[in-house]
C-alpha cells in the first residue's frame, strides 16, 4: 500500500474535504481555455558560449523582418557593455534597438584617494526599474519585439557584492549558507522581472573552460602536471538550472 508521501492523488472521500477550497470558479480560471493574452507571450531563451562566439550578435538580430518593418523595439540590458559596437557596425545605429547599461557609478574615497566604482545595489534596482518600465510600455501598446539581458554572470557578481555590502562582509570573507540564499534571491528577482514581460526574452551568459590535471614523468624522468580532462560549463553558480526556474 502506498504511503501518504507516495500517493499521487487523493481518493474521492479525501477530495471532498477540499471541495469548498477548489470551487467552480477556481476550476474555470485555472483549468479552462487559454486566455487571449496568454498567446502574446514571447519565447524565453538562454544563449551560452565561450567569449567571442557571437552570442550578443545573434540576440541583436532576433527580430523578424516583419517586426523590423513595423518598427518593433528591441531593448538590450547591456551589463557587459559589449553591444554598442555591434549596434553601430552591423545595424546602422537602428533607433529601434535600444542599448542601455544599467550600471550606476559612484565616487568613493579609499585610503584618502577618490575613485569611481559601480554601486551593485543601485545597479540591481536599475535593472528592475527597466524591466517594469518596459512592462508599462507593453501595457500602453508600444510594439516591443523583445528584451536581451546580456551578462547573467555579471548580474550574479553584482548580487553577491550587494549581499556582502548588506551584511558588512569583506570581499575575501567566508560566507554562511543563508547569505548565499540572499545572493540567489537578488539574482532571481532581476531575472523574474525580465521574464514577466510579454515580449521575447533572451538571456546571455559566458561559458568557461575547466581542466583537471594528472602527474606524469617526462622524458627526463621528472614529474610534471599535464591536462587530464577538459570540459566547458556555464560560468555562473547553479549553471545547470541557470537559476531562472
Amino acid at each position: 500500500m502506498a504511503t501518504d508521501d507516495e500517493k499521487l492523488f487523493y481518493d474521492a472521500e479525501e477530495l471532498q474535504l477540499f471541495s469548498d477550497a477548489i470551487g467552480d470558479e477556481l476550476i474555470e480560471d485555472m483549468l479552462g481555455p487559454n486566455k487571449e493574452e496568454d498567446d502574446e507571450s514571447g519565447i524565453v531563451a538562454v544563449l551560452t558560449g565561450l567569449e567571442g562566439t557571437c552570442k550578443s550578435g545573434i540576440a541583436m538580430a532576433s527580430r523578424s523582418q516583419r517586426q523590423i518593418d513595423e518598427g518593433y523595439i528591441l531593448y538590450i540590458i547591456d551589463l557587459d557593455n559589449a553591444n554598442k559596437p555591434l549596434w553601430k557596425a552591423h545595424h546602422d545605429k537602428d533607433p529601434q534597438i535600444r542599448v542601455r547599461n544599467p550600471a550606476v557609478w559612484e565616487e568613493v574615497s579609499i585610503e584618502g584617494s577618490k575613485k569611481l566604482q559601480i554601486n551593485p545595489d543601485e545597479t540591481l534596482k536599475n535593472i528592475n526599474k527597466m524591466a517594469f518600465g518596459i512592462r508599462r510600455l507593453e501595457l500602453e501598446g508600444v510594439k516591443i519585439a523583445g528584451i536581451v539581458f546580456d551578462g547573467l554572470d555579471t548580474l550574479q557578481d553584482d548580487a553577491e557584492l550587494t549581499m556582502r555590502a548588506q551584511n558588512e562582509l569583506d570581499i575575501e570573507e567566508g560566507v554562511q549558507f543563508n547569505y548565499w540564499r540572499i545572493r540567489n534571491k537578488l539574482f532571481r528577482d532581476c531575472v523574474a522581472a525580465c521574464k514577466s514581460l510579454k515580449c521575447s526574452k533572451y538571456f546571455i551568459t559566458h561559458n568557461k573552460t575547466y581542466s583537471t590535471y594528472k602527474k606524469v614523468k617526462n622524458d627526463k624522468g621528472k614529474w610534471i602536471d599535464v591536462v587530464d580532462k577538459t570540459w566547458v560549463e556555464v560560468s555562473i553558480e547553479g549553471s545547470k538550472k541557470l537559476q531562472i526556474n
